[in-house]
């Protein structure tokens, strides 16, 4: 269950303390475990389009509304990186 497998990742970081390099295509799920996320440009050669740093409290259930600004600005910036892409 993936959120049983987010729970124990999250469980495993904060006993740790140690780097985790998590790639994902889903943005709440992003939000909901990282504590910063970069968001990368499309296609081959990819480069950091913009870091997002998270100052969400834990748990993030998804509801707040920090955490719906920022998945909405997250989805506006890939929107407008994928369609910069289809212009060229």
């Amino acid at each position: 269950n993936k959120i049983f497998l987010q729970e124990e990742l999250t469980r495993i970081w904060e006993s740790t303390g140690t780097t985790v390099f998590y790639i994902t295509h889903d943005i709440a799920e992003a939000i909901r475990l990282g504590t910063r996320i970069a968001v990368m440009s499309r296609g081959p050669g990819s480069i950091v389009v913009k870091e997002f740093a998270i100052d969400i409290p834990r748990p993030r259930m998804g509801t707040e509304t920090e955490f719906y600004e920022m998945e909405t600005a997250i989805e506006g910036l890939i929107r407008h990186e994928v369609q910069a892409k289809r212009d060229r």
